[in-house]
């Protein structure tokens, strides 16, 4: 019982690495998704800015990212025609792109991009 408070405690600073940003996180565990909501017309680099932050704070407290289990989903309204730029839109972890997805699970529910 004391290793996940331990690590909880280890990593409850997280969050104020985006206070500055449109950007909201879900923490669970192990497990940190970033998120965001923009219309069609807005820039939408905050969730880079994200990544890159969380990338450098993971680095600075000696935490490996794994890339290999990071994914990017995108919701939308299918009826929406969506900017070429937003569709082709890839968000990069140290020098790797992370794939899309249309189908994620998230604690046991599985949502999908349709």
């Amino acid at each position: 019982m004391l290793g996940p408070t331990l690590f909880l405690l280890f990593i409850n600073d997280v969050s104020d690495v985006f206070n500055d940003l449109l950007v909201s996180l879900s923490l669970s565990a192990d497990d940190l998704k970033l998120y965001t909501s923009y219309k069609l017309d807005a820039s939408h680099s905050d969730l880079q800015v994200a990544v890159n932050r969380l990338n450098n704070w993971a680095s600075l407290w000696q935490l490996q990212i794994a890339v290999s289990k990071c994914s990017t989903f995108r919701v939308s309204n299918p009826q929406w025609k969506i900017a070429e730029d937003i569709v082709n839109k890839s968000y990069i972890i140290d020098g790797n792109i992370l794939p899309f997805t249309c189908c994620v699970r998230d604690l046991g529910v599985y949502h999908d991009c349709r």
